[in-house]
């Protein structure tokens, strides 16, 4: 989990006090490289940002497709596990 306002909300931390068996963890704060949605960001900018958009709509047509089709292929847990 990181430190959004919606990880931190009363209702969120009641459900995940219900929950057996498992240990919350936050980050250190301002440590992109432990956070898979950065890593996903970064190959996402390297792959739609090599070549330029004549439109905004274009653009927009192009990351629904990209997203719709990515799979980024990250060892989550091996990714997360970096950071014990």
């Amino acid at each position: 989990m990181d430190r959004a306002p919606q990880h931190r909300a009363g209702i969120v931390g009641r459900m995940l006090r219900r929950l057996t068996g498992i240990r919350l963890a936050f980050p250190p704060v301002a440590s992109p490289e432990l956070s898979t949605v950065e890593e996903c960001w970064r190959q996402s900018k390297k792959d739609l940002l090599k070549v330029s958009y004549v439109t905004l709509g274009r653009l927009r047509q192009t990351i629904d497709e990209y997203f719709a089709s990515k799979t980024f292929g990250l060892d989550i847990l091996g990714y997360l596990m970096r950071s014990l």
